[in-house]
């Protein structure tokens, strides 16, 4: 609560003196507070401490990399800039790395607490489905992507070890509802009075559907979108 406080009249102070309003100098601020009161003893250092459970020989648990990377988390309404974080998609779970006196501490965040995050230019948001990442969005829809990875055991040279698969899916948010978007049907099935316009467009964009079906939905739900008004 005294960070919260001691955070608040910082940011009153520094915008007061024209500091500046837009999101780059307020994501500055936040880096700012972070260094100068320590990350470790800010609400980040809350949680259990996370420790790796899996020898892989194929693929890996996490969004992207093991590595951990630069990103941003809104946890326990608080925003933290510049902080090392790695997506476990395997659990499902948001690690945070902290420096401490002799080394690091690696802390896995509480999901109730975690409101969205940032890593890699990606955005992570809560949803029913777990973490998930947003791909487009307007004023009536939204189009997220759930990032899963499978995993089975491999023994070689009398060792165990973990062999992971990634695999994701498309849900689309209308009228405050959730759809998995499986293939064209299911599309049609949701916006009826559109069924040629969207059979039209896969015909259009098959090939952009099997090599970029982020880019594929945000065209498709753009189009949608300019039929709808």
């Amino acid at each position: 609560m005294l960070i919260l406080k001691l955070k608040t009249y910082i940011f009153i102070l520094i915008t007061s003196i024209g500091y500046g309003q837009n999101t780059a100098n307020i994501n500055e601020y936040y880096s700012l507070f972070d260094k100068v009161v320590d990350q470790k003893n800010t609400g980040l250092n809350n949680g259990i401490v996370y420790k790796e459970l899996f020898r892989t020989l194929q693929g890996n648990h996490q969004f992207s990399n093991p590595k951990f990377q630069l990103g941003s988390v809104n946890y326990d309404n608080q925003k933290y800039s510049n902080v090392l974080l790695k997506y476990d998609v395997y659990s499902d779970n948001l690690i945070v790395k902290l420096a401490n006196e002799v080394g690091d501490d690696q802390i896995i965040l509480v999901k109730s607490k975690i409101e969205s995050f940032i890593i890699k230019g990606h955005y992570f948001i809560k949803s029913p489905f777990g973490f998930i990442a947003l791909v487009y969005q307007n004023k009536s829809m939204k189009i997220l992507k759930k990032h899963k990875k499978t995993h089975h055991e491999k023994i070689k040279r009398n060792n165990l070890y973990s062999v992971f698969k990634s695999q994701y899916k498309h849900i689309l948010i209308y009228n405050n509802e959730y759809y998995i978007l499986k293939n064209k049907k299911s599309i049609i099935s949701i916006f009826p009075l559109l069924k040629k316009e969207i059979i039209e467009f896969y015909r259009n964009n098959k090939l952009t559907f099997k090599s970029n079906p982020d880019y594929f939905y945000t065209n498709l739900f753009k189009n949608i979108n300019n039929n709808l008004k």
